[in-house]
């Protein structure tokens, strides 16, 4: 039963030339949040729609509102992620357009993966292995991250990781890619 010491992650990563490795330290990952929203309403005859709550249209108007969050909510240099202010501000627009227009709206977080957080030692020790087996022109150190997301994030906050890409292929090498 030992306590591991670090983790490490391979992954695939398509676009890239095969046999490539990206290497990038710190945060490396965005993290992701997934919600539900649950637009409630009431049916009616179509000759009839002022007796009805329209769901559709309700949820419709929420989408629209929830775009707005990065562009308002947020000072214009802050990364868009989802904190809990702005999870709180998604329930409260969700809640109250519902209730502007008659009808309810419940919002749920369903699960969650923080950023990925690359510990810069490790991950420089891993390229400079990746080099020695696959030459230097084959890695590629980054000074940013892509906004995918990934559940191995997790470990990154109990232990210094280092999550790589290996390169999958690109169109280049294959246009049927």
């Amino acid at each position: 039963d030992p306590a591991p010491s670090e983790a490490l992650a391979l992954h695939v990563h398509s676009g890239t030339p095969s046999g490539t490795v990206l290497c990038g330290s710190g945060t490396f990952m965005a993290g992701c949040t997934l919600f539900r929203i649950t637009v409630r309403g009431k049916g009616c005859h179509g000759a009839m729609p002022e007796t009805g709550v329209d769901p559709i249209g309700i949820a419709a108007q929420i989408w629209l509102a929830l775009q707005e969050i990065t562009g308002r909510e947020l000072p214009a240099k802050t990364p868009g992620a989802v904190t809990a202010r702005i999870m709180e501000r998604i329930r409260q627009l969700s809640e109250g357009i519902a209730s502007a227009f008659r009808g309810s709206a419940q919002m749920e977080e369903l699960a969650s993966a923080p950023p990925l957080q690359n510990d810069p030692a490790l991950t420089e020790d891993m390229a400079a292995l990746a080099e020695t087996l696959l030459g230097r022109e084959k890695v590629f150190r980054l000074k940013e991250g892509g906004m995918g997301s990934e559940d191995f994030a997790s470990y990154t906050y109990e232990l210094p990781c280092a999550y790589l890409l290996l390169g999958a292929g690109s169109p280049q090498e294959d246009p049927r890619y």
